[in-house]
């Protein structure tokens, strides 16, 4: 593998385009690597001499006319049309015109056939400069009394014209350089990339490129994005050479708008930008092992692969190792057959296949060799997916969006926007813009603050935003608008025949009590938007956190719900839903039993529904401060619950309640059982027993392990309720006078 060489300061590109063997399956990535070969004579490079000083005074008058040219055969092409230059202290003595081909095509291309350089009736072709490179140069002198560059043969500059050729789908990069030292002009103006690549030598003012197809046509303005990710998925299916890797990169750019650095043709030396393309990623320069997932749909990436060969590709779509590309990937099966030939008579000639995956190339590739070159365009972004409004109201749209420029130190200047939808209105500032419905007619604004759409009609509407760095516009950005009718209640929107959108506003409890309704209004695009009369709470069930997800988009995003019928085990999630504000846990004793220090720090929590089983439950509320309900099921265990000390034969229910309000059912007869309450408080719980044929209750004071304890009980005094640890000032006499009361076959204390 050869390397890049320096001689005496001068940086020599080179090219490596074959390959010993086609790798399986990845397939043969073939390099755009620079072409080697210089018209310099051996001595003068030696003797190359220290670069010029720059002058700071003036800035010269040179600058870019265009991004890309798409001709026609045999069509002239006016450098002037290009380049603009104009007269200015600061331009350089000499000027190379400098064209670029690379004979990387299909069958039946003609190197005789390339375009040529004319003026003043002398004209000049291609020639080969080394490996697949082909230049054209004609170098002019500056003539500061007329502040025209001049040649003696084709006269002005400014009647210079590149004429294309007849082979159609060639691209040739047209590039304009200077140097103030006229042996340096002379001696390397046959080698576009010795020009390129040497930045101390040669001041390279941008590069065009000119692809003729069969007729001509206009390029955007400037390319995008979105544009470059179109223009590669056209080449989909195409036959391509599996060398032509950079050609097709080119053509891509060119087709989007955009024309890339010759430096991208190159690998191992520092990237240099172009016009709109900029150097997102300078791996030669400072190389991170984190490249990767810096890509974005639209980038253009040259790199060395892993067999040694240089490489550029188009991220056709995706982020980072996400991103899949399109380029002249060649895959051959394990006998060594290309799988992707074009079968047109040449053994290099493919078909460019479908996006593939970027880890297909980008894998085990030394970071050091990577270039990614990115458009300097402004993204927009939405910050919602969706804005709903009513007809007649006004929204703001001012933070629908979110603008950014990729290219450090550049910032938004501009925007501009329309909606798509006739009946709907965009104003800035209060001011109407009835007109702006299409690109054409977008109103261009500084800022989106202030910006508004007033909804005329039920209907969608489409928002388009770009925005502008002062140089570039970026894409369009697309936000859907619905508008539907004036709110109605949910009974006229339940009964609505019509199939237009339409939106409700009632109370908290209309909406809950329709939520599956209005769900299915939802669910069909009906319901565009709900309002809640008072901001009350819609109260729903747990499963209808899940059923009813449309109805829920339409609802307030923060502290709309009152969920019931929760599990243990989905309050953490409600808990962090911010839509919730409030939830009831609804379990076994179970799958309750353990959890209560964590339903505890549930601040949304406001009650706790426990339902026993008919065996001996265990349930410890410790620090939950919600309210409780408690409903036992009863269990085997007897006791003692006469004596002055209880005894007990089995395990019997063991509750202790929390610091909330309690209400625990038990039974006091039948096969009851027993159930032990730590923890009850006169005045704040209450136990309500379920007397069966019993007329009334009976409480005993006893103790258990050492504490006064009540017991409460029927008629066999085995079977019943005892609560535990009282204070000796509560006693069971206190208790039947004071704390109870019988009502429909029901004891309660409390």
């Amino acid at each position: 593998m050869r390397s890049p060489f320096h001689l005496a300061g001068l940086l020599t590109p080179w090219d490596d385009d074959t390959w010993d063997s086609l790798p399986t399956s990845q397939g043969r990535l073939l390099a755009a690597g620079a072409l080697a070969g210089s018209t310099a004579a051996p001595g003068y490079v030696v003797n190359a001499p220290a670069a010029p000083a720059r002058a700071v005074a003036a800035t010269p008058a040179i600058a870019f006319a265009a991004g890309s040219v798409l001709a026609g055969p045999n069509q002239a092409v006016a450098v002037g049309s290009l380049f603009a230059v104009g007269s200015s202290p600061a331009n350089p003595a000499y000027l190379i015109v400098s064209g670029l081909d690379r004979n990387e095509y299909t069958v039946g291309y003609k190197t005789a056939a390339m375009g040529h350089l004319a003026g003043a009736g002398a004209s000049q072709g291609f020639s080969n400069f080394g490996g697949d490179g082909w230049s054209v140069s004609v170098v002019f002198t500056y003539q500061t009394s007329t502040g025209q560059y001049t040649n003696p043969s084709f006269g002005n500059l400014s009647q210079l014209a590149f004429k294309t050729g007849s082979n159609r789908g060639d691209t040739a990069t047209i590039s304009v350089f200077g140097t103030s030292n006229a042996a340096l002009a002379n001696a390397y103006a046959g080698n576009p990339l010795i020009l390129a690549t040497n930045p101390a030598y040669f001041t390279d003012y941008g590069s065009v490129a000119v692809v003729t197809g069969a007729a001509a046509s206009t390029p955007p303005v400037a390319a995008t994005p979105d544009s470059v990710k179109a223009a590669a998925l056209g080449y989909v299916g195409q036959v391509w050479n599996n060398e032509g890797c950079w050609v097709l990169a080119s053509d891509i750019s060119a087709q989007a708008g955009a024309t890339l650095p010759l430096t991208s043709s190159c690998i191992g030396v520092p990237g240099i930008g172009n016009g709109e393309w900029f150097v997102a990623y300078n791996g030669p320069v400072a190389a991170s092992a984190n490249w990767v997932n810096l890509l974005t749909g639209g980038e253009m990436v040259s790199f060395q692969t892993t067999y040694g060969g240089g490489h550029i590709t188009t991220v056709a779509s995706g982020q980072g190792g996400n991103a899949v590309l399109v380029d002249n990937i060649t895959y051959v099966d394990s006998h060594g057959n290309i799988l992707d030939s074009a079968h047109d008579g040449s053994a290099n000639d493919i078909v460019v296949q479908a996006p593939h995956s970027a880890m297909q190339e980008f894998s085990g590739v030394n970071p050091a060799t990577v270039v990614v070159y990115e458009l300097d365009t402004t993204v927009v972004t939405d910050v919602v997916a969706n804005v709903r409004v009513s007809v007649g109201e006004s929204v703001s749209l001012a933070g629908d969006f979110t603008a950014t420029d990729p290219k450090p130190g550049q910032s938004v200047t501009q925007y501009q926007v329309y909606e798509t939808n006739a009946a709907d209105t965009l104003s800035v500032s209060g001011v109407a813009n009835r007109a702006a419905t299409s690109a054409a007619t977008a109103c261009t604004v500084s800022s989106l603050v202030g910006l508004k759409l007033t909804a005329g009609a039920a209907g969608a509407d489409t928002v388009e935003v770009r925005a502008s760095n002062g140089s570039y516009w970026g894409d369009w950005t697309a936000l859907t608008v619905t508008a539907a009718a004036a709110p109605m209640t949910v009974a006229a929107a339940l009964g609505s025949t019509g199939t237009g959108p339409l939106s409700v506003a009632d109370t908290a409890v209309n909406i809950s009590a329709a939520a599956d309704k209005l769900q299915g209004l939802a669910a069909s695009g009906r319901l565009t938007a709900v309002s809640v009369a008072g901001n009350g709470l819609v109260s729903l069930t747990a499963g209808q956190m899940s059923s009813d997800q449309g109805l829920l988009h339409l609802l307030p995003a923060v502290n709309a719900l009152q969920v019931g019928g929760a599990t243990v085990a989905q309050a953490g999630a409600l808990q962090g839903n911010a839509q919730v504000a409030q939830f009831a846990v609804t379990d076994t004793a179970a799958d309750m039993n353990g959890h209560a220090a964590a339903l505890g720090g549930n601040t949304k929590l406001t009650a706790v529904s426990v339902t026993g089983t008919a065996g001996s439950d265990t349930l410890n509320l410790t620090g939950i401060r919600a309210t409780e309900t408690i409903n036992l099921s009863g269990n085997a265990a007897t006791g003692t619950l006469s004596w002055a000390k209880l005894g007990l034969s089995g395990a019997p229910d063991a509750i202790t309640l929390g610091a909330g309000p309690a209400t625990i059912t038990a039974g006091i007869s039948g096969a009851s059982g027993v159930a032990t309450i730590a923890g009850f408080q006169f005045g704040l719980d209450a136990l309500q027993l379920n007397l069966g044929a019993l007329p009334s209750v009976q409480a005993f004071d006893t103790s258990y392990n050492g504490a006064h304890a009540i017991a409460l009980t029927g008629g066999n005094y085995s079977e019943g309720v005892v609560l535990l640890n009282q204070p000796a000032s509560v006693t069971a006499a206190g208790l039947m006078a004071g704390h109870l009361h019988i009502s429909g076959g029901v004891a309660t204390i409390s």
